[in-house]
C-alpha cells in the first residue's frame, strides 16, 4: 500500500514546496506500488499550475517521464524531481524498465496549502549488522508488513528501499545494507513441478530414440562412445533445450555459452588427435544433474554447476593433462566477462 506520508527531500521542505496532489492512484497501469521484470508504463491526465513539479519516490531502474510528446527526464535515481511545463491539464507518461515504483507520485509546488502529511526523506543507511543478514527478493521489498514479520533483523536489499520501508524499519531498529548476495537465501529461481515434467518428459523421450544416450548417461565422463551423426545432433538439440530452461534468466545466452564452449573444446580435441564427441557427452550427465538440482535443491544449484565443471576439468585433464590449460582460460574468460 501507499504510505500515508510523502518523503520529500528536506531541501525542498526549507524552501516551501508542499505536496498540492498526491498522483499514486489513478494510473492506466500497475497499481502503485508495484515491480515488474519487464517493461510498464503509467499513463494519466494531470491538472497542474505554474511552476508544479512531479515528484517520484522509491522508483528503480531506468525510468522516463513524458509531458504529451515531450521527454522532461531519464534518471535512474532513487528519488526524481521533474518540473512540469506550463500549467492546466496535459497528459503524463511515466515509462520505465525492469523496476518499479514502490514509495508513491506526488504533485508538488510552493503552497501553504497540504494536501498530504510530509516528512524529511529519510537516509538509506542502517546500523551495521552483527548477525546473519538475509537477501529480500525484489518483489517484497515494498511490503512493509511482510519484512516485519519475518525472523530476521538484519536485511539485504538489491536497491534503496522506497522512504516508507526505510522509515519503518529503522523505527522497529532493524539492520541492513544495499546488496544482492545472501547466504541464507538462494538466488535461484526453484524449477516449477510442471517445468521439471516438461525436462523429464525430454529427457526420457531422447533416451527412447536415441538409446545411446542411456548408456552416456552413466559412462559419458569416463569415455567417449561411438556414435552416429543424427544421434550427435539429437543430444545437441536436448542439451540446449535443458540449458535453456535451467537458465531461465539467460535463455539464449545460456544455450550460447555451452555451445561456445563445447565448439573450442571440440576443436582443441580435434587439433590432439582426440574423439570429439567426448566433449558433448561429458557434458551430458552433468546437465541432468542439473535438472534434479534445480529442482529438488535450488539452494546447491550454483554451487552444483561450479563442482561439476571442476570435476569434469580434472577428470578430462588426467586423460589429456594439456586440457588444463584450457580449462584454466575458460574459467579466466568466466571471470572477466561475468566480474563474479
Amino acid at each position: 500500500m501507499v504510505s500515508p506520508v510523502a518523503y520529500l527531500p528536506p531541501e525542498s521542505l526549507r524552501v516551501g514546496y508542499r505536496v498540492i496532489a498526491e498522483l499514486s492512484r489513478g494510473w492506466q497501469g500497475p497499481v502503485i506500488p508495484f515491480w515488474m521484470e519487464s517493461e510498464w508504463e503509467l499513463l494519466r491526465l494531470v491538472d497542474f499550475p505554474s511552476g508544479a513539479v512531479l515528484y517520484i519516490e522509491g522508483q528503480v531502474g531506468l525510468v522516463s517521464v513524458f509531458q504529451g510528446e515531450r521527454l522532461l527526464a531519464r534518471t535512474k535515481q532513487a528519488t526524481a524531481w521533474i518540473p512540469l511545463i506550463g500549467q492546466g491539464r496535459a497528459e503524463v507518461r511515466i515509462k520505465g524498465e525492469k523496476g518499479g515504483i514502490g514509495g508513491g507520485v506526488y504533485l508538488v509546488a510552493r503552497s501553504d496549502t497540504l494536501a498530504w502529511p510530509t516528512e524529511p526523506l529519510p537516509t538509506y543507511t542502517f546500523p551495521a549488522c552483527d548477525s546473519i543478514c538475509a537477501s529480500i527478493p525484489t518483489d517484497q521489498v515494498f511490503c512493509v508488513e511482510s519484512l516485519l514479520a519475518k525472523p530476521f533483523l538484519c536485511w539485504a536489499f538489491p536497491f534503496p528501499p522506497p522512504a516508507r520501508v526505510t522509515a519503518a524499519l529503522q523505527s522497529k531498529g532493524y539492520r541492513g545494507c544495499i546488496a544482492s548476495i545472501s547466504i541464507s537465501e538462494s538466488r535461484v529461481r526453484p524449477l516449477s513441478l510442471s517445468e521439471f515434467v516438461l525436462l523429464m518428459v525430454a529427457l526420457a523421450g531422447g533416451s527412447w530414440l536415441i538409446p545411446i544416450l542411456r548408456v552416456i548417461l552413466w559412462r559419458g565422463l569416463m569415455q567417449p562412445l561411438p556414435v552416429n551423426p543424427l544421434e550427435t545432433l539429437g543430444a545437441l538439440l536436448l542439451l540446449s533445450m535443458m540449458t535453456a530452461l535451467l537458465l531461465q534468466d539467460n535463455v539464449i545466452g545460456g544455450p550460447l555459452c555451452l555451445a561456445g564452449t563445447m565448439i573450442v573444446e571440440g576443436l582443441y580435441f580435434y587439433f590432439r588427435d582426440r574423439p570429439m564427441r567426448w566433449v558433448w557427452q561429458s557434458w551430458f550427465p552433468f546437465v541432468c544433474l542439473w535438472v534434479c538440482m534445480r529442482f529438488l535443491w535450488p539452494e546447491a544449484f550454483e554451487a552444483s554447476v561450479a563442482l561439476s565443471w571442476l570435476l569434469r576439468a580434472v577428470r578430462l585433464a588426467l586423460y589429456l593433462p594439456h586440457f588444463a590449460y584450457l580449462c584454466a582460460a575458460e574459467y579466466f574468460v568466466f571471470l572477466f566477462v561475468f566480474d563474479t
